[in-house]
């Protein structure tokens, strides 16, 4: 019997506001990696690349998925969520008496 190594997902991102570009970065410590497919949480999905720059047109929370294949056949998921806060808005008010 032979135990394949699995790829061991990871990746960074953060938290971010309403239409603002978030980088996504595949920081899996295998080099053998045959195939990615991100799936952002809202619909897009984005495959093959390590680095992932995306934007968010709704807030709330997002569940972010990155799948990944090694070149020895085995496959790794990883799943986080991260919180698209909504853009603030203006609410000042200035009495001109």
């Amino acid at each position: 019997m032979v135990v394949k190594p699995q790829a061991n997902p990871g990746f960074l991102a953060s938290s971010s506001c309403l239409d603002d570009s978030i980088v996504f970065i595949d920081t899996t410590s295998s080099q053998a990696i045959s195939s990615r497919f991100w799936n952002m949480g809202d619909g897009k999905t984005y495959t093959q690349d390590s680095i992932v720059k995306h934007k968010y047109t709704s807030s709330g929370n997002k569940t972010i998925t990155l799948i990944l294949s090694g070149t020895n056949g085995c496959a790794d998921t990883i799943i986080r969520t991260i919180t698209i806060y909504p853009k603030p808005t203006d609410s000042f008010y200035r009495d001109w008496e």
